[in-house]
């Protein structure tokens, strides 16, 4: 991402609020077409979130072929019926990559800028036709042009923060798509557009190719924490008692409210739910087996490069961190160097030691291979 990028003015002035487009935000050269062919041949066909779009979602059946390889059914792309579509203007969709450092890089930084989770999505096309029609997403969504260009026509959202099960094809004649855009743009090569969930938005090739990365982005929302509450509700005797008919159990009703308010407008509840949340999200990370599975080998090159496996934010007063589901207490000797790792998108073990020469050598070289090797950091290059 472009160092100049603004974090804090897209945080508070955009993001949850409004869309904005970033021009040249990305370096996209490394996503090479062999490299999009490849992550394309990797996909799961097979699966529903691997589409073709052309005049709706073309069956499966069309373009794929099934077959028998020692006793192991397999599926194949039909690549001249591929490439017949395409070239009549259809788009062929894989969603939920994952696996692929080329594009985990993307979304590794996008998961960085939001503290969220996140979920991959490619689209490729060669026409002037819509994949789809103006909708919304129940998601935010950052749209990041690879290959060429596409336009995106943006309207103002008619019904605000979507949920999951609330897709715009449910609400098109009770909250229409608006008549008036908000936003018309063509996006370029390395451009980033950011959609909150909810907005209506309609893609539009333009005849060349393009190629678009969709980055969606996952908070917790009131819905998961109410659903998370449930499951604490069994302790109040109140909630267990039987019911019969208003008259006798409206009294009891009116105290389980209450004491249903104070358990979630508790803090301490709270910061229960967030950490379990955050705590059930993993980061994927790259295996170092030549480092970490060698048992002749106990420490780090100097040339590593690290980078925490957590996409949240931290500071000098939390108390703990959660990476890939482990949970670290910061009261010793080494939470400044775990929240300089955690405050830097990559950093050397070389940096790490010029910047802590007053902790013994041996000492911080186990600390930061115990890491590694718990998968809290990640050796990203060496």
């Amino acid at each position: 991402m472009d160092k100049n990028f603004n974090k804090s003015d897209f945080l508070n002035n955009y993001q949850d609020k409004k869309p904005i487009v970033f021009k040249n935000c990305f370096d996209v050269n490394s996503l090479s077409w062999e490299k999009i062919n490849e992550i394309i041949e990797r996909s799961n066909i097979h699966s529903d979130d691997f589409k073709v779009a052309y005049q709706g979602i073309v069956d499966k059946g069309c373009y794929i072929e099934t077959f028998d390889e020692v006793g192991i059914t397999r599926y194949r792309l039909m690549k001249p019926v591929i490439y017949n579509l395409l070239k009549n203007g259809a788009t062929l969709i894989a969603n939920k990559i994952v696996n692929e450092p080329a594009i985990d890089e993307f979304a590794r930084q996008i998961a960085r800028l939001t503290g969220r989770q996140t979920v991959t999505s490619m689209y490729v096309a060669f026409g002037d036709k819509d994949s789809y029609k103006a909708h919304w997403d129940t998601r935010d969504v950052f749209a990041i042009q690879i290959k060429g260009r596409k336009r995106w026509v943006i309207y103002e959202p008619t019904f605000p923060n979507p949920l999951y099960m609330q897709q715009s094809k449910y609400f098109e004649e009770t909250h229409p798509c608006p008549d008036m855009p908000y936003m018309d743009i063509i996006l370029e090569e390395g451009d980033m557009l950011y959609v909150p969930c909810g907005w209506w938005h309609n893609p539009s090739p333009l005849g060349e190719e393009t190629v678009h990365l969709a980055i969606g982005t996952f908070p917790a929302f009131g819905l998961d924490y109410m659903e998370w509450l449930l499951k604490k509700l069994p302790d109040f005797h109140e909630i267990r008692k039987p019911m019969s008919n208003w008259q006798n159990d409206n009294a009891n009703l009116a105290i389980i409210a209450n004491q249903i308010q104070e358990l979630m407008t508790n803090q301490s509840t709270y910061n229960e739910f967030m950490q379990e949340f955050i705590g059930e999200k993993r980061v994927e990370s790259n295996l170092a087996l030549e480092l970490l599975g060698d048992g002749k080998i106990n420490e780090l090159p100097m040339t590593a490069m690290l980078r925490l496996n957590s996409n949240q934010p931290y500071n000098e007063n939390d108390e703990f961190i959660i990476a890939n589901g482990a949970k670290l207490t910061l009261d010793n000797e080494f939470k400044e160097i775990i929240l300089y790792i955690a405050n830097h998108s990559v950093v050397s073990v070389s940096d790490i030691f010029d910047n802590f020469k007053d902790i013994e050598q041996e000492k911080l070289m186990n600390a930061l291979y115990g890491l590694c090797l718990n998968d809290i950091v990640e050796v990203v290059s060496y």
